[in-house]
């Protein structure tokens, strides 16, 4: 473990292990909240891998045997598995201990006829034989890791030739880079926005809320999220991670590193330079991208309009993106 915390303010420069150790002390706390946490983006992918298990994982004829990368409390597990037939594996692994037995429960109480297992990862190496799997996906894992590379040279080591990757919900790299999409966003948010508008423009719109209430809330969510990262640093600390404390906005960069957070860096992960670069002997069978506002909270007809217009225009320029590809047939000599 290094002997300092190395950060480099204002930037993503944080060392492969720290980014490990954080994510691992971050999921392990937040296991049993996680999934009422994010229970809005699973509610919008869910739609997505139900019709993407269903087109290339379903009607396999061989034997199915599927590695999930980062299950978290199971969420892709929970729409793969149930489809799967007898015979067929679900593989479920994480590098959090906790999320895992999140998973494992939840999955108690889904009713499947293909096995399961679960696997506890070291950020380092899946522990399976080369060309095992016949399908690897994973739903918001990349934009966590410092190193996409060694995660991608595994998934490439076990899954066997003709084999499938899914890699869904991603920040896209396109969208960041774009200045129309983000200036759209900065207007739209401005506007119709009443969670990101200033002061101003919330009055105009008579966006009222008690202030009372409002009041309450923010110092009860203050208050937990300062008890949430005394817990995270005393972990990291009684394990020697780190030196001293990290602050709230450090540990959230380095949990999403690759996440729209943040200023002055890039953002999002390039599809070209940091996956098919690596995978260059896949097909791609299925891409899409998506909000194409970005991270806009109001949802209401205008913005649905402007993010269906937008896509329609720049059909490869969403704020995320979803994936599968298919490795080639040929075993390599």
């Amino acid at each position: 473990m290094p002997n300092q915390n190395t950060i480099v303010s204002g930037s993503r420069d944080f060392e492969a292990n720290l980014v490990l150790a954080v994510n691992k002390v971050v999921h392990d706390l937040e296991g049993f909240s996680y999934h009422i946490k994010h229970e809005a983006m699973f509610a919008l992918e869910s739609p997505r891998w139900q019709a993407v298990t269903k087109r290339f994982i379903v009607d396999c004829l061989q034997q199915v045997v599927v590695l999930d990368i980062g299950s978290g409390t199971g969420f892709v597990p929970q729409i793969i598995a149930p489809q799967l037939k007898i015979g067929d594996l679900c593989i479920c692994s994480d590098v959090s201990a906790t999320m895992l037995q999140v998973c494992r429960d939840r999955l108690s109480e889904t009713e499947v006829n293909c096995g399961l297992k679960f696997l506890l990862l070291d950020g380092e190496r899946i522990s399976q034989n080369s060309e095992y799997f016949t399908h690897v996906t994973m739903n918001s894992v990349l934009h966590h890791l410092a190193n996409i590379d060694s995660l991608l040279i595994e998934v490439d080591r076990v899954l066997c030739p003709g084999g499938r990757v899914f890699i869904g919900h991603e920040p896209n790299a396109a969208f960041y880079r774009s200045r129309f999409l983000r200036w759209v966003t900065r207007i739209v948010r401005v506007f119709l926005d009443p969670l990101h508008a200033p002061k101003n423009i919330c009055s105009f719109y008579k966006f009222r809320t008690n202030n009372s209430m409002k009041t309450n809330r923010i110092e009860a969510e203050s208050a937990f999220e300062s008890a949430f990262v005394e817990e995270v640093n005393q972990s990291l600390l009684r394990e020697g991670i780190i030196q001293k404390p990290l602050s709230k906005k450090e540990i959230g960069n380095i949990v999403d590193l690759r996440s729209a957070g943040g200023s002055g860096v890039t953002q999002g992960i390039d599809i070209e330079k940091e996956i098919m670069s690596k995978l260059n002997e896949y097909q791609v069978e299925f891409f899409q991208t998506y909000n194409h506002l970005g991270k806009v909270s109001n949802k209401n007809f205008v913005t649905r309009a402007i993010d269906h217009t937008l896509r329609l225009l720049f059909p490869h320029t969403g704020g995320t993106f979803f994936v599968v590809l298919r490795k080639s047939m040929a075993k390599r000599g």
